[in-house]
């Protein structure tokens, strides 16, 4: 029995980060889900159970919500089962916009705790509902910012996660909440800003220390800690001042993100000071009791930032795109000999660990001097010019229009092919004659044969491509003068523009670059006119 076409039965369940309590947990969902599709004689299999824990509902790029929707869009489903329809969204429109994309599609919507919509004054009512839920929503929201503020004016404890060096104390029916002094991690703290002011240990020098020591970082995701948060630490000036500050700060979307990923539970990723009078102080007993080594603290830290990025010895010509062979990055680093290298990484991103890479470090100025060698000789050279130019206009020539032409030829060649096969089978039925048979078939073939035709001329003119009216070896030398005349900041936008990814293979001495001729924006003198990073289709690698 073919079960190809066959629909079935899903359900869709979420809890948003924080809320379980309120919004009961996955499992409770799905258990009153399940009660209710067992009265219903359903049965949800395992592959169509699609959920989605910890995500807020205005972030409509789920992976279980995109999940269902791709098996809809594929005509799996014809029933879906919600605990209420606030887990597909309870902001309205987008609530909205998944019904309307669920019903077209054929999939009924099933409620536990909505109307289920059998006239349009029920669905009015539904969505009726649906825009007092986002009400409710937003009014919820704004009811419990204002209750924070209202507190914190009135010094009371807003933050619940404690500075490193106290411990949150929870209210009770008679106390609000407060910090107290966490002995073990104060003392951290003292050492820290010792080593750090006095003793002029770097901030390298003090993740060792604090690794040798056994001394972690509070939620211990790792097994030492990191530059990040101990800068933050020294600066912090609530050791000092025992003041902490509820407001100081607001969540705003993240303009340029470290890692591009397709899915992201939180749209606000980054934080933004807010003007200092719009802050609320609260006191806290203070862990350092010395201002002058908080103050030498501060002006080191300021130092640093002000003279860390020193002037160049050597610009790297080649950094960001060079990677190890182990997958690491390499950054350019200098010695007191004269010459600088590309390095791995690996061996400060896992200090104070052992680092496993054994790969040499490789000398920057040969590098560079003989990468742009290479790159000069292979955009200058005629033969590979022209190879670029045809694959360019050729994926020029092939438009959407000629692929949908092509693609209708290609259909109704099969269509004949399957008429011709219906008049063999009618034949050797004996339904019709040979001279009717002959005359059916004569007649199928031609067309077919029109249609092959067509198809071989819609081909054959991406081949006739030529370019002979380019004078290659005039611009090709007109491009050699220009390189040879790029200062450094062009010099390193156009490799930028060129090259994805450099590996250098310290034990072979071999390098594998890849990259992309983007011949649409390289013109002579190379000015930037569009500085778009997508690799052609055309993906090419060279070792040099």
């Amino acid at each position: 029995m073919d079960n190809s076409n066959k629909k079935h039965t899903s359900k869709y369940t979420r809890v948003s980060t924080g809320r379980q309590e309120n919004e009961k947990t996955i499992d409770s969902q799905k258990a009153e889900i399940d009660d209710k599709s067992k009265v219903d004689k359903r049965i949800v299999l395992p592959q169509y159970d699609f959920s989605d824990d910890g995500w807020p509902s205005p972030i409509l790029a789920r992976p279980g919500l995109d999940a269902l929707r791709d098996a809809v869009k594929r005509g799996e489903i014809d029933t879906l089962y919600v605990y209420d329809l606030g887990r597909l969204s309870r902001v309205f429109y987008l609530q909205l916009f998944l019904l309307r994309e669920f019903e077209e599609s054929g999939v009924n919507v099933i409620s536990l705790h909505d109307v289920n919509p059998e006239n349009p004054e029920e669905e009015f009512l539904r969505n009726i509902m649906g825009i007092f839920h986002d009400f409710e929503r937003i009014k919820i929201a704004e009811r419990f910012r204002r209750g924070k503020l209202y507190k914190a004016k009135n010094g009371m404890l807003i933050n619940g996660q404690a500075l490193y060096g106290y411990k949150y104390i929870k209210k009770t029916d008679s106390k609000p909440p407060k910090y107290l002094v966490n002995a073990k991690e104060a003392e951290a703290v003292k050492m820290i800003h010792s080593w750090f002011g006095n003793e002029r240990v770097s901030i390298k020098g003090i993740v060792r220390k604090l690794y040798e020591k056994g001394i972690l970082p509070r939620k211990n995701k790792s097994e030492f800690w990191s530059t990040g948060p101990l800068l933050r630490l020294l600066r912090c000036e609530s050791y000092i001042t025992g003041l902490i500050y509820y407001n100081k700060s607001e969540a705003v979307p993240t303009k340029n993100p470290r890692k591009e990923v397709k899915y992201k539970k939180i749209i606000n990723g980054s934080r933004r000071v807010r003007p200092r009078e719009e802050w609320y102080k609260y006191e806290v007993t203070p862990i350092l009791d010395d201002w002058e080594l908080f103050n030498k603290v501060q002006k080191i830290l300021d130092n640093n930032r002000r003279h860390g990025p020193r002037k160049k010895e050597y610009d790297y010509l080649l950094s960001g795109l060079v990677y190890c062979e182990c997958g690491y990055r390499r950054a350019g680093n200098g010695k007191n000999n004269g010459h600088n290298y590309y390095r791995c990484t690996e061996r400060v991103l896992k200090s104070p660990l052992p680092h496993e890479c054994k790969s040499p470090a490789l000398n920057a100025q040969v590098l560079d001097k003989v990468f742009c060698n290479e790159l000069g000789a292979y955009l200058t050279d005629p033969t590979n010019i022209n190879k670029m130019a045809e694959d360019y206009l050729k994926a020029q020539a092939i438009d959407e229009s000629e692929d949908r032409e092509r693609q209708k030829l290609h259909e109704s060649i099969t269509k004949l092919k399957e008429e011709d096969a219906r008049y063999i089978k009618a034949y050797g039925e004996a339904e019709i004659d040979f001279e009717q048979f002959k005359e059916m078939k004569r007649g199928v073939n031609k067309r077919i044969k029109a249609l092959e035709d067509d198809l071989i001329r819609l081909n054959e003119q991406v081949k006739d491509i030529n370019i002979d009216n380019v004078e290659l070896k005039e611009f090709c030398q007109e491009v050699k003068e220009v390189l040879g005349s790029l200062n450094y900041p062009t010099k390193s936008l156009l490799i930028q523009d060129l090259i994805d990814k450099i590996v250098l293979k310290g034990k072979t001495n071999e390098v594998e670059v890849m990259g992309h001729l983007p011949i649409n924006h390289l013109n002579i003198g190379y000015e930037l006119i569009s500085r778009d990073r997508r690799t052609s289709q055309c993906r090419k690698e060279y070792a040099f």
